[in-house]
């Protein structure tokens, strides 16, 4: 019995340390898109009115390409 708790206890940590792993290099790419677009090297081609020209969310445009309103 003290196995299986020592089983589940481990396996929802590394199902944690996945999830954070996960969510950090998606951050870490968000990042990294944002700051070539400041820079000049890339550029959204989307409508004025699509929500990645929004403040806050238009950080996320180049790892999140769903939903764009393309010209």
């Amino acid at each position: 019995m003290v196995d299986e708790a020592a089983g589940g206890s481990y396996s929802r940590r590394m199902r944690q340390r996945a999830v954070s792993l996960f969510g950090t290099l998606w951050v870490g790419a968000a990042l990294i898109g944002h700051a070539k677009e400041r820079r000049g090297s890339i550029t959204c081609e989307c409508e004025d009115n699509c929500w990645c020209k929004r403040p806050g969310v238009g950080l996320f445009r180049w790892v999140l390409p769903l939903g764009h309103k393309l010209s």
